[in-house]
């Protein structure tokens, strides 16, 4: 519900800014850097990237589990989250 207004709100500073301006390329720019400003300072991409590395460890953990043939256990689990994070746990 909270992306839902948020994606209200820009819609309606967006169609209210460009209401009194000529349409230019120049004008669709600065309106899009606007827009993604807002969206920036609301955490959405964040919230993007979360969700997109959400869905990457899943399918990571499917794959390891049928890589090794046998069901994946935490540790497998935290070790892979560790991966993707950067971090790379020692054995």
């Amino acid at each position: 519900m909270k992306r839902i207004g948020m994606i209200a709100m820009v819609a309606v500073l967006t169609l209210a800014g460009c209401a009194s301006q000529k349409d230019t390329p120049e004008l669709r720019l600065e309106r899009a850097k606007e827009v993604a400003t807002i969206e920036f300072e609301h955490g959405v991409f964040d919230s993007a990237v979360d969700r997109g590395a959400n869905i990457a460890l899943s399918a990571s953990i499917v794959t390891l589990g049928e890589e090794l043939k046998r069901p994946t256990t935490e540790a497998d689990k935290d070790r892979l989250r560790g991966i993707l994070r950067g971090r790379w746990p020692s054995s």
